[in-house]
């Protein structure tokens, strides 16, 4: 897995240098490159589609890599050019990625990683304040039941992990914090509402600072 997290992240620096270059020298490439990108990114698409319900996850993360990078491509080879206006927008979209990584590389990951556009996988949640409870990113996606989450602190653009490998067993539709000293460890409750009842877990973790798993968990019912 780390080593496919690190082949996606050399895969879009290099494809983003790439379609530097090939922007300021685009005029003198011949015409029919710019149509062989186009019909590279057209047959990435239909193979994701064709495997984006596959078994193997590595497979459509590489593909979703692939439609990403074979849309930045084209754009660089086109824009110069006497193409159709929407053409170039479409492509343009996909040069977005380029402040995105810039800004938030660590959500371009999230994004790769997951071989989604929607990065509400990630079920991202609000604590407190900045605090948020984020569900661990793998390259292979985890069920509800057994997933893990961490919790991290929104500064600025960057994120402070502050526990990590919390599990809960199922899918929060809600937490909160009972209790937090980043520099020790932090209380949290996490609420799963069902039709005539709602479940609990109160879980006790040490930071991250402190390099110490899950102390205690208690669920209850609140009838």
């Amino acid at each position: 897995m780390v080593a496919l997290l690190n082949f996606l992240l050399i895969t879009i620096i290099s494809c983003l240098v790439v379609s530097l270059i090939l922007l300021m020298v685009s005029p003198r490439i011949p015409l029919f490159i710019s149509y062989l990108a186009i019909a590279l990114h057209i047959l990435s698409i239909a193979l994701y589609l064709i495997y984006r319900n596959s078994i193997h996850e590595e497979r459509v993360v590489m593909l979703f890599a692939l439609i990403i990078c074979s849309g930045i491509i084209p754009f660089t080879l086109i824009v110069r050019r006497n193409f159709p206006i929407i053409l170039k927008i479409y492509f343009g979209i996909f040069m977005l990625s380029l402040p995105l990584f810039i800004i938030a590389p660590s959500r371009m990951l999230t994004i790769l990683s997951m071989g989604y556009l929607n990065t509400e996988n990630a079920h991202e949640m609000l604590l407190d304040k900045n605090y948020y409870l984020l569900k661990e990113q793998g390259l292979i996606k985890q069920n509800d039941n057994e997933a893990t989450y961490k919790v991290v602190k929104r500064m600025g653009i960057f994120n402070k992990t502050l526990a990590r490998n919390i599990f809960i067993g199922f899918r929060p539709d809600s937490a909160k914090i009972l209790f937090l000293d980043e520099k020790s460890e932090i209380r949290l409750r996490a609420f799963k509402y069902n039709k005539t009842e709602i479940d609990s877990l109160d879980i006790t973790t040490k930071t991250v600072s402190s390099r110490d798993t899950i102390l205690k968990i208690i669920k209850t019912q609140h009838k």
